[in-house]
């Protein structure tokens, strides 16, 4: 039994069609693993901007409206709360083990966004990297060691 047994498998976000051979012909619907759909689901989660959904008004999170405000020690907390908090609601296959923040790369427009994971029914770990990108607008406030 491998682990995709356990988790199963399902249809692939953000769907699409399946290509076979040299005539590119289209067959199916594309699937994903367990972990795959976990990886893709993680993603979702975090790039929907809450209240755009019309059936489920609190899904996703306030990322965006974080990421227009002074880049500092409080907006780096505000981002990792906001993540664990919509994981930890939205995404209940996993425990959020930790979720790392760095602005190494702020000058270049980029926050990492590095999520450690654990699959309940497998306990095995994971993790995700999530880059989010800055604009011109948002400033970058002091030197911060996070």
């Amino acid at each position: 039994m491998n682990r995709n047994d356990i988790i199963g498998r399902g249809w692939a976000f953000p769907f699409r069609f399946t290509k076979v051979g040299r005539t590119g012909k289209l067959v199916g619907v594309s699937d994903a693993s367990s972990l795959e759909k976990i990886a893709m689901s993680i993603r979702q989660i975090l790039g929907t901007k809450r209240g755009s959904r019309v059936i489920d008004r609190d899904f996703g999170t306030d990322l965006k409206e974080i990421l227009f405000d002074p880049i500092d020690e409080v907006s780096v907390a505000r981002v990792r709360f906001t993540i664990m908090d919509a994981l930890q609601t939205w995404e209940r296959r996993v425990d959020i083990l930790d979720v790392d923040v760095s602005i190494d790369r702020v000058k270049e427009g980029i926050i990492d966004v590095e999520i450690f994971y654990k699959v309940i029914s497998t306990q095995l770990e994971g993790n995700l990297v999530y880059p989010l990108y800055v604009t011109d607008e948002m400033q970058v406030v002091g030197q911060l060691n996070v």
